[in-house]
């Protein structure tokens, strides 16, 4: 299995692909800046990663927050109410 990793926090984004026995494939670390830009660029990691015939087999996020984590929520995965600013009510799982 190929798994995704995002370590999303207030300061730098962390993305990085490994097998399910622990070894990292790739690693990409970038400044959080505006949501618009770090999510793009969190998206662009993978993308690459897919072009290029990689196969991912999940996905996990660890961020700052709080996030809505009930799913049945319309905001399911949302970053709430933050002290990150511009990041409030961010939709952070979706894209």
């Amino acid at each position: 299995m190929r798994l995704g990793g995002i370590e999303a926090g207030g300061t730098k984004f962390v993305c990085l692909v490994a097998s399910d026995s622990g070894e990292v494939i790739e690693e990409t670390r970038f400044p959080t800046t505006f949501p618009d830009e770090t999510i793009a660029r969190t998206i662009a990691c993978f993308s690459q990663f897919t072009a290029a015939g990689g196969v991912l087999d999940a996905i996990g996020i660890a961020s700052f927050g709080p996030i809505e984590l009930r799913t049945a929520d319309p905001g399911f995965g949302y970053i709430v109410s933050t002290p990150k600013a511009g990041w409030s009510f961010t939709d952070l799982v979706g894209p």
